[in-house]
């Protein structure tokens, strides 16, 4: 009995050392986070010239030089990317649709790195730029998604900046699916008329979309054209195969399982039609027809063998 009241002291005493241990371990804990959080690593950094910046800067004007030093004098940076893809060397230039992060200052000159490109995060080169390219504050314009420095087009008139920069503002508020507008021109095709391109907000390739000056008077949305109707696209594009193959007798459409179709963010619809044929040796061959709608009902078709 003694021997037991022995062991059941010796496990108390035990116990009680475990208690008093894991407090200390607690205490100790409790005192690293209390301790000062730790400071990244950027704002550690010191400058090899000029002085510390933080915050986000917006980039005003189009193709501009960032350079490896403060100083027009200094070497371009290259665009380490295309260099690699292309084989040969690419600098990097600056666009109203990149994002910039603040790293260092001169008076005139101001380290950034590049954070974000046509909405999407980034992590591209660092390297110094002159301050009247750049500006820490968003206007407006930026705001609303308006990223392309129309001001800046030296081939527009005074007017045509601001038709344009009402058309493009009321682009952003009529289409859904502009998050953003990143360039534009005048119009290759439509007499007059000019064009703004949109950063999709689904996720898309990028898209045009076209007005007119008497568009933004009139207050006429602006918007993608509306696809042409799935249908008539359909049939458009099996009337089209029908025209083009040699045995037109032996046609066979697989309707079920050789059709597919997509709308684009520019409002024009691709089909895709399988179907086969039987040559003159009466084999039978399968084809691929991909026929591209325009909104207005014109048809472009490309057939392949499968």
């Amino acid at each position: 009995m003694k021997i037991l009241k022995s062991l059941a002291v010796l496990v108390g005493i035990l116990g009680l050392i475990g208690i008093l241990a894991s407090r200390d371990d607690q205490d100790h804990t409790s005192a690293i986070n209390r301790s000062e959080p730790k400071v990244p690593k950027s704002l550690l950094a010191s400058c090899e010239r000029g002085t510390p910046v933080s915050g986000t800067f917006f980039v005003k004007g189009r193709n501009i030089n960032i350079r490896v030093g403060p100083g027009n004098n200094q070497a371009r940076v290259v665009n380490r990317k295309a260099s690699r893809v292309l084989g040969k060397t690419h600098y990097r230039t600056l666009w109203p649709s990149m994002l910039l992060e603040g790293r260092c200052e001169t008076v005139e000159w101001v380290q950034v790195r590049i954070v974000k490109a046509d909405g999407k995060v980034v992590n591209w080169e660092t390297g110094w730029v002159h301050k009247q390219f750049v500006t820490s504050r968003a206007s407006d314009n930026m705001k609303a998604g308006l990223l392309w420095d129309i001001d800046g087009e030296n081939e527009f008139t005074d007017g045509e900046k601001q038709i344009v920069k009402r058309g493009a503002l009321k682009v952003l508020k009529d289409e859904a699916n502009c998050a953003e507008i990143i360039d534009g021109y005048r119009s290759g095709s439509r007499k007059g008329a000019y064009y703004v391109t949109c950063k999709a907000r689904n996720g898309g390739p990028s898209f045009n979309v076209w007005f007119t000056p008497d568009e933004v008077e009139s207050g006429t949305s602006l918007t993608v054209p509306t696809p042409y109707p799935e249908a008539q696209s359909r049939q458009a594009c099996e009337r089209a195969i029908q025209a083009r193959v040699l045995h037109s007798s032996t046609l066979d459409m697989h309707h079920f399982f050789g059709y597919a179709t997509k709308v684009h963010n520019n409002g024009n619809r691709t089909v895709i039609q399988e179907f086969s044929t039987k040559n003159s040796f009466d084999v039978e061959i399968q084809h691929r027809a991909r026929c591209l709608i325009l909104p207005d009902g014109k048809l472009e078709i490309t057939i392949t063998e499968k």
